[in-house]
């Protein structure tokens, strides 16, 4: 119990806010902290800093953001914890990310070919090998790049987006193909 106290005291003394904490843990999730190049093991309730990047190596983990946001990483997902500038931003690397969030701020998710900026509640990102996808299942969510965007509403996916090329066009979500691990 000691042991356990003197680790949450040196995360907290870690950053001045904390980001996010590890809500739910199945099998093995790995962190980095901001320019540090050692992966070290998580566990429930550990606390992140802004910078900081978590690697879900086997099953799947769930982070609850300080602005309570909800996200559930699925198998090798790796996100990153983006200071907040003007909106709160996490970067999903790799990997498929189920968000659920009720904040009345702006919330974008950044993954390496697409954007999804929030308009509504419930929604995934998923950035696998050079195609990304955002899928809503509740609210209206905008996936845009610099090629441009598309205005996604409940039922709706973008089929893929690819370096260099606009947002698909949106297409029924096959909501099984998208969350069938969370």
């Amino acid at each position: 119990m000691l042991l356990s106290a003197m680790v949450h005291a040196q995360e907290a003394a870690r950053c001045a806010a904390s980001a996010a904490s590890l809500d739910s843990l199945e099998g093995r999730v790995q962190w980095q902290g901001a320019g540090q190049s050692q992966w070290r093991d998580a566990h429930l309730h550990q606390t992140f800093c802004y910078g900081d990047t978590l690697l879900v190596q086997e099953k799947r983990a769930a982070l609850r953001l300080s602005n309570n946001t909800l996200v559930r990483l699925n198998e090798n997902s790796s996100l990153k914890l983006v200071p907040p500038e003007q909106s709160f931003w996490v970067e999903l690397i790799a990997g498929a990310a189920h968000i659920l969030t009720r904040t009345p701020k702006s919330f974008n998710v950044k993954a390496p070919y697409v954007n999804a900026a929030v308009e509504g509640t419930e929604f995934l990102v998923s950035a696998q090998s050079g195609i990304n996808r955002v899928g809503v299942i509740e609210g209206v969510v905008r996936s845009s790049n610099a090629a441009g965007s598309v205005l996604l509403t409940q039922g709706q996916s973008t089929q893929t987006a690819s370096s260099g090329e606009a947002p698909s066009a949106p297409v029924l979500l096959k909501l099984n193909d998208f969350v069938s691990w969370a």
